[in-house]
């Protein structure tokens, strides 16, 4: 027996709130992301009193470092828009939840990235 689209049973029915995951996401990713932009933007003057070989071994790992993690701040905020941008339909839950659960850690782990891609003095 087909089921129609009105049905509560169908895939196609509106889900019950389908913006809680992405609204938690949210809350873990914005300011995530911001204080994650910020500590590593800050992060550069690790080695202000360096000598010029550490400090050009430094300057280049972190500008590798810091363009990865801007890429991978830009990746999760795109999987966040997903989430949020996804049909809310019953049949796009368990999307939704997994990709609202992989943004923040998507932030954690460029962070962690970019910390082990800096060549630190």
């Amino acid at each position: 027996m087909a089921m129609l689209k009105d049905t509560p049973d169908s895939p196609y029915a509106r889900a019950r709130a389908p913006w809680v995951g992405p609204l938690i996401s949210t809350l873990f990713v914005l300011p995530g992301g911001f204080f994650a932009y910020v500590f590593a933007g800050l992060s550069a003057t690790a080695c202000d009193a360096c000598t010029k070989v550490d400090s050009d071994h430094f300057d280049d790992s972190f500008g590798t470092g810091f363009l990865i993690l801007e890429i991978g701040l830009g990746l999760s905020f795109a999987v966040l828009l997903a989430s949020w941008f996804l049909p809310w339909q019953r049949r796009f839950t368990a999307q939704r939840g997994v990709l609202a659960v992989i943004a923040p850690f998507s932030v954690c782990i460029f962070l962690l990235v970019f910390y082990a891609v800096v060549d630190w003095p």
